[in-house]
């Protein structure tokens, strides 16, 4: 059975050269703004799923606004290799639109089954 391993918003991820590693920077669940409509300038998310079958996948990882809007979405087909079940995904964002404060989730689904979520809050706050 697939299952999502990990899932973190975070302000850079990436693999090491050679030893394939994973690195996360600054882990978080605020994003703090002055006003509205917001901007945020860059994060990522990284994922890990384990128990995959060796055969095709499709992999969507939505965005989503306090008011259930998708706001961002992120699809990739991907194949497991035999004798591989886990596999991982760094997505990175540029300029992310923030439309209003409140709470996002991000939404993974493999292959049509939704396999878990994150929330994470975006909050007003005085300059």
């Amino acid at each position: 059975m697939s299952q999502l391993d990990y899932l973190h918003l975070c302000e850079a991820a990436f693999l090491t050269e050679g030893t394939k590693n994973l690195n996360l920077i600054s882990i978080f669940d605020n994003i703090n703004v002055v006003a509205f409509p917001a901007i945020h300038p860059k994060f990522s998310i990284a994922l890990g799923l384990s128990g995959l079958p060796s055969s095709s996948h499709v992999l969507v990882v939505k965005l989503l606004d306090p008011q259930n809007s998708e706001i961002g979405k992120f699809t990739n087909k991907f194949t497991l290799e035999p004798g591989k079940d886990k596999n991982r995904a760094i997505l990175s964002f540029v300029n992310f639109p923030l439309p209003s404060e409140g709470t996002y989730e991000i939404s993974v689904t493999l292959n049509d089954e939704k396999l878990g979520s994150r929330f994470f809050s975006v909050i007003k706050i005085n300059a």
